[in-house]
């Protein structure tokens, strides 16, 4: 069962707003898992968790050709009802354990995420799309993610990142065709960050980490004014 509730509106003619609030019930939530020697990804059934949380759009356009874009979501995903068994056969016999995990976190997602974006060039202010506008323009965002745990029984946890992104661009035309090289930079002041991980790995294969500063160029084409 879902449920979600919401509004949206403009302000002042100038900025956009979205906000939503959401909740599931899950029944036999699927949770991964990995085993020792071995890369492959198993599956089994959590008996029920609960996610709840919080959308919040919002979008300026301002003077000076200046758009700023904001994303945000706040997540609590918790388990209603889990037993975990685990069984330790490094030590003779085998040891046994059953972890109760109702009401901990679910690994592997964060409780806050927010995504910017400051973008400056002809026409940006009035919404118009990239096929629409002519000359330079440029963009940053800066991206947030909070921490979360990687394991179901929470015991390591990935730390908050920020990074921040830049592209530079020009759009226009040669002849009749629309032209629009840019230029990217990313992770600017190259940040060590995990990129994602592996949820409920073994032997503590849990992080993979984020490349650090990269460049990369590139260019659009269209037909026709």
């Amino acid at each position: 069962r879902s449920y979600e509730i919401g509004m949206r509106g403009l302000f002042l003619g100038l900025v956009s707003y979205s906000v939503a609030l959401f909740q599931a019930d899950v029944t036999d939530e699927l949770v991964s898992y990995g085993i020792a020697n071995s890369r492959r990804r198993f599956f089994r059934n959590a008996g029920g968790a609960r996610h709840r949380g919080a959308e919040v759009g919002v979008r300026a356009r301002l003077p000076a050709g200046l758009d700023l874009v904001a994303a945000y979501t706040f997540a609590d995903y918790r388990y209603v009802s889990y037993r975990l068994v685990s069984v330790n056969t490094a030590v003779s016999p085998p040891d046994t354990a059953v972890h109760v995990l109702d009401g901990r976190a679910i690994p592997g997602i964060p409780d806050h995420w927010l995504h910017l974006t400051l973008a400056v060039g002809p026409g940006r202010a009035r919404g118009e799309g990239r096929g629409e506008r002519e000359g330079a323009w440029a963009e940053v965002e800066e991206t947030y993610s909070g921490g979360y745990f990687v394991n179901d029984t929470l015991s390591l946890r990935a730390d908050p990142w920020w990074k921040t992104d830049i592209r530079i661009g020009w759009d226009g035309f040669v002849g009749r065709t629309r032209f629009g090289p840019f230029v990217g930079f990313d992770n600017v002041f190259n940040r060590r960050y995990v990129g994602s991980v592996v949820i409920n790995d073994a032997g503590g294969r849990y992080f993979e980490p984020a490349p650090g500063r990269n460049v990369y160029i590139g260019f659009s084409l269209g037909a026709g004014r």
